[in-house]
């Protein structure tokens, strides 16, 4: 019987121990550790935490949002390009999470909008419809709240605000109620459905706290947070009578408030955190926080934030980002009080055995019994320490914590979560879909039959990350060779697998997430469904169809085979015309003139065409010399002179001398040049070039040489 007893006893022991380990709520009795979150978020002042839908983590600091995956961060820039005027709200930085799972931001008079399904900030006013607002809220059950003006708009409907409370600072929501608390202290209550007064209460300290305001609701009590020139407060409402009772008054601002999964209200300051607890009126401060490392932190605490498996994230101002989860460590407290210990030391050694070394005397500190033994009175030789600590922290070999702080030891001992509470849930994360080094995302894909080199990466957002996690991957579809594979990642929270050569068909990909290798209890499940088209000459008809294309092959090989042909003849025989039109144009400018219309027309050889023909090309010339001084005289300008689009001058001009326009206003120029240049004695190529509407003299010369064969002043010296 006393046998069963123990038994009973023992399991009844073991059933609360899950819920023990939630009920501690003061900070000195939680160990935190840092968490080195890649990108810049542990270097710069942590401002608000918060926990997307998805169960990825959003820390966001002075300029940038940072969202973590629990293997990487993704960085976005709060700057004005991707925000909106909010020009009620002078606060600092509040998130709000929406129904439509949206992370709403307001800071200093701006408001930002990110959308975690496709990882972007978005445009508020495209989100929001265009609308010019002043201030957002978004109360606990997702519901977005705007207000313009006088006017607080919700869910179709509105409420009319007071003008002589001063600015709105905080809306939350109670069933069919709304609790509107304005800037003086004044609290509304509205009927929801209405929109009517029901109840409030007048405003006070009007001008003592009235810089910010922080509300969290609940069913049987409303918790204020309110800052001022004086300092900041706590304070509880009824939700009925609206009386109210202040829990906490500093002569400090209060920079968060958080409710916890089993009801304390956390407060982080610039002077530590501060922990409240509602079923026993208990109020806490901690103004040192305790590292797994074994320092004792004295810094601001700028947020403090509990995520959805009961860890708590705190951001510090200067220190990055610490986290601490509830049942990751087992905390031991040992009373020391008959020893001095001014001087105290702890001390480990080489079996593993805990001392603490005070003065000439030596204790044993058997965590086992929670005691502390004098050890036998003797000095511990120095051969048996492997190591010991200075100061009033130390971690031993075991990994466990130790603190000596006033009259008492606290260690703290790392223990799984699996095995003292099973009930987790672990949420799975899908990072990126690659097709053949393509991103993609999304469920229910649709891949080409040559898209079968798939690549799926996964985090598993267990931040605590005192597991060793399993992972089944599933694979359902026409490839049997993939069915089931089972990764044990380790501390690793990032897996990342490829499916290669996946026949045609439908897949889908169930991943389980699970503390135990035979994967027994899942934790945590993601699926991902996707298909893999056929390849169409697997078809019946796909055989016509290749001969078709056959037939149609050998074709139009021949018929190119043709062109190419008469491509080349045509190509050779246009060099030749060209030739003998450049020699030609030689020898008339050779010939002097007196008619620069008539000289010009020469140079463009027209005894192959009609008199139409010859009429068009006499008509060009003649427009060419007329602006032949003007170098901005264009292409655009001579189709205008001749009634024509610039398209079919073109087209004429290339048909009729195989010269496109602008070669044949150069042309011009330099035929005119030509003669000029043998009309003209000693002239100046600068003047030369000046005539002939040319702006440099050196790409006049360049382009003289090109026709000609020669440079303008050898061309001179010839003529004269």
């Amino acid at each position: 019987m006393p046998a069963l007893c123990r038994l009973i006893l023992v399991s009844i022991l073991l059933l609360l121990q899950p819920v023990a380990a939630y009920s501690i709520t003061s900070t000195e009795k939680m160990l935190f550790s840092p968490k080195r979150i890649t990108g810049d978020a542990n270097d710069m002042s942590l401002r608000s935490i918060i926990q997307l839908p998805d169960g990825r983590m959003a820390f966001i600091t002075s300029n940038h949002l940072h969202i973590y995956n629990n293997a990487s961060t993704k960085s976005y820039p709060l700057d004005d390009s991707r925000s909106s005027l909010l020009g009620g709200y002078n606060g600092y930085h509040h998130p709000y999470i929406s129904s439509d799972s949206l992370l709403w931001i307001k800071n200093q008079g701006r408001l930002h909008c990110f959308d975690p399904k496709c990882d972007r900030l978005s445009d508020p006013d495209s989100v929001l419809g265009k609308r010019d607002i002043d201030d957002l809220f978004v109360d606990d059950s997702g519901c977005v709240m705007m207000r313009k003006g006088n006017t607080l708009y919700y869910s179709g409907s509105h409420v009319t605000l007071p003008q002589d409370e001063g600015e709105l600072h905080d809306a939350a929501s109670l069933k069919d109620k709304i609790y509107l608390f304005f800037e003086h202290g004044g609290i509304r209550v509205f009927d929801r459905k209405t929109g009517k007064n029901i109840n409030s209460r007048p405003p006070s300290d009007i001008n003592i706290r009235h810089n910010t305001s922080l509300v969290k609701i609940t069913d049987g009590s409303i918790y204020q947070l309110r800052n001022g020139y004086k300092g900041g407060c706590l304070l509880h409402y009824d939700p009925i009578t609206l009386d109210c009772d202040t829990i906490l008054n500093t002569p400090y601002a209060l920079n968060t408030l958080m409710q916890s999964i089993n009801g304390s209200l956390y407060t982080s300051c610039a002077k530590g955190i501060w922990t409240y607890t509602p079923c026993n009126d208990s109020l806490n401060y901690n103004k040192d926080i305790r590292t797994s490392t074994g320092e004792m932190l004295a810094t601001e605490i700028s947020t403090v934030y509990e995520d959805a498996d009961g860890g708590i994230w705190l951001g510090m101002y200067n220190r990055g980002i610490f986290y601490h989860h509830p049942s990751s460590h087992e905390f031991i407290c040992i009373d020391c009080s008959m020893i001095p210990h001014s001087t105290a030391s702890f001390m480990e050694s080489r079996e593993g055995m805990m001392f603490l070394r005070c003065l000439n005397s030596s204790y044993h500190i058997d965590t086992g019994n929670k005691t502390l033994h004098l050890f036998n009175g003797n000095r511990l030789h120095n051969t048996d320490i492997t190591e010991s600590g200075n100061g009033n922290s130390f971690r031993n070999s075991r990994n466990e914590v130790y603190f000596l702080s006033g009259n008492e030891i606290d260690i703290f001992v790392p223990r799984h979560i699996s095995t003292h509470k099973t009930a987790r849930t672990i949420p799975i994360h899908l990072q990126s879909i690659t097709v053949k080094g393509q991103i993609t995302d999304g469920n229910d894909l649709t891949f080409e039959h040559n898209q079968n080199l798939i690549n799926i990466k996964l985090s598993i957002l267990d931040y605590a990350g005192c597991d060793t996690i399993y992972l089944r991957h599933t694979l359902t579809g026409p490839d049997s060779d993939c069915s089931t594979t089972i990764i044990a990642p380790g501390q690793k929270r990032e897996t990342d697998f490829t499916y290669a050569n996946l026949r045609p068909g439908k897949y889908t990909l169930a991943t389980e997430v699970s503390t135990a290798k035979d994967v027994s209890s899942t934790a945590g499940s993601k699926r991902i469904s996707f298909s893999i088209k056929p390849p169409w000459w697997t078809t019946p008809w796909a055989y016509c169809t290749y001969a078709l294309l056959l037939t149609l092959a050998i074709t139009a090989a021949l018929h190119i085979q043709t062109r190419v042909l008469k491509t080349r003849l045509e190509r050779q025989h246009r060099e030749e015309m060209l030739l003998a039109k450049i020699r030609m144009l030689i020898d008339q400018v050779k010939d002097k003139g007196n008619d620069t219309t008539e000289e010009s027309t020469r140079a463009i050889p027209t005894e192959s065409m009609d008199a139409a023909d010859r009429d068009f090309v006499a008509k060009a010339v003649e427009a060419v010399e007329r602006n032949i001084a003007n170098p901005s005289y264009s292409v655009s300008q001579l189709s205008s002179d001749m009634c024509m689009e610039r398209t079919g001058l073109y087209k004429r001009l290339v048909t009729l001398l195989d010269k496109s326009p602008s070669l044949f206003i150069r042309e011009i120029r330099l035929s005119r040049a030509a003669q000029l240049l043998q009309e003209e004695r000693n002239p100046t190529i600068a003047d030369i070039a000046e005539q002939v509407g040319f702006n440099s003299a050196s790409y006049f010369s360049k382009c003289f040489q090109e026709k000609f064969g020669c440079r303008p002043s050898e061309f001179s010296q010839k003529q004269n």
